[in-house]
């Protein structure tokens, strides 16, 4: 399996399904989009652990990671963006996400389109100073908007 890794930022519809598949692309005919937690280190490879649309408030920095798995129908390359929707601003918008297009009063955040091809995992981290609450993120595959996922994001 192939798998890429891309270092998205803080967190931060159609085609959205919650099973599992072990192809390198999937037998529906449509992309299939699933949001959870991940295991694995970053940069070291990751895989999707369990679907979830609520998520403890860990930080990257203690290798917390959860994030989106998007399985192609085909084998064909992809573009993939994320827009990320936050409850408030976050203390701090360096690190991953500093240079990343920030709007409405910071709670916004755009990603830049990434190229795949068969399966990716995308992984998303909270920095000290994310907002607890509710969140969003939506996902474009090929220019188009595919899932709006929502989740929770509690301290513990």
């Amino acid at each position: 399996m192939r798998v890429f890794v891309v270092a998205l930022a803080l967190i931060t519809g159609t085609g959205l399904y919650l099973g599992c598949t072990n192809s390198e692309h999937s037998d529906t005919g449509e992309f299939i989009i699933e949001f959870g937690e991940l295991d694995g280190v970053e940069g070291q490879g990751l895989s999707f652990a369990r679907e979830s649309k609520r998520i403890p408030l860990r930080y990257r920095q203690d290798g917390y990671l959860f994030g989106v798995r998007i399985t192609p129908p085909t084998n064909e390359s992809y573009e993939v963006r994320f827009v990320h929707y936050l409850p408030a601003v976050p203390r701090d918008t360096a690190g991953k996400v500093s240079g990343a297009p920030v709007s409405q009063e910071g709670r916004v955040i755009e990603g830049s389109g990434d190229v795949s091809e068969g399966i990716s995992v995308y992984p998303f981290g909270f920095d000290p100073g994310d907002p607890e609450g509710e969140y969003k993120v939506e996902v474009y595959l090929n220019g188009t908007r595919m899932a709006v996922l929502p989740y929770s994001v509690y301290k513990e």
